[in-house]
């Protein structure tokens, strides 16, 4: 982690202070050409396109809301089986009782007690906590700022807001934040 600090802190040295929103971005277009983007409207459209796939990965993941794990943890589903995970006595459906990233994905889940940590934080809060925050504050050592998390504050729908709080807290009692995050 202290080497990605360093990477990231010699970067911002050599890019020096950049206060100007993005200008201009490379896409694919349909025959696969790179094209550069530099009209507003083009760049914004093309973070909107990018931005809605990105931010719906974790549901293609083994217990997002489109992976085949999913009924386990399904809030709605009576027959979840999260006490049943959190204690080691779930049982995997057959496809997945040797996949070992499930398997310790369920392990490090179970070493956390949630006891431990007060995990709930609801729409509400994550719309009253970033609607408050500056747009450029960094929020992980790579300086990325919290300009996405602004925006899904002032969302009407609140789906973006959701998935984004369970992740996070999917990442904690797993201890195992994302990537992108450090």
């Amino acid at each position: 982690q202290e080497s990605s600090k360093q990477r990231f802190a010699r970067i911002r040295r050599a890019n020096g202070k950049m206060k100007r929103g993005l200008i201009q971005i490379e896409v694919k277009d349909a025959a696969g050409a790179t094209v550069m983007l530099t009209e507003k409207e083009a760049v914004n459209d093309a973070l909107l396109a990018r931005n809605e796939l990105h931010l719906q990965e974790p549901n293609f993941t083994p217990f997002g809301m489109l992976g085949d794990l999913y009924p386990l943890v399904d809030p709605a589903n009576p027959n979840n089986q999260v006490d049943a995970l959190l204690q080691g006595t779930a049982v995997l459906p057959e496809s997945r009782a040797n996949d070992t990233e499930v398997q310790q994905w369920v392990q490090h889940l179970q070493s956390k007690s949630l006891n431990e940590l007060q995990l709930s934080m609801s729409s509400e809060d994550f719309v009253r906590y970033f609607s408050r925050r500056k747009e450029g504050t960094a929020s992980s050592p790579s300086g990325r700022h919290y300009g996405h998390m602004k925006v899904a504050a002032t969302m009407e729908n609140s789906v973006v807001r959701d998935t984004l709080l369970q992740v996070a807290a999917t990442a904690v009692v797993t201890r195992r934040p994302l990537d992108r995050w450090l």
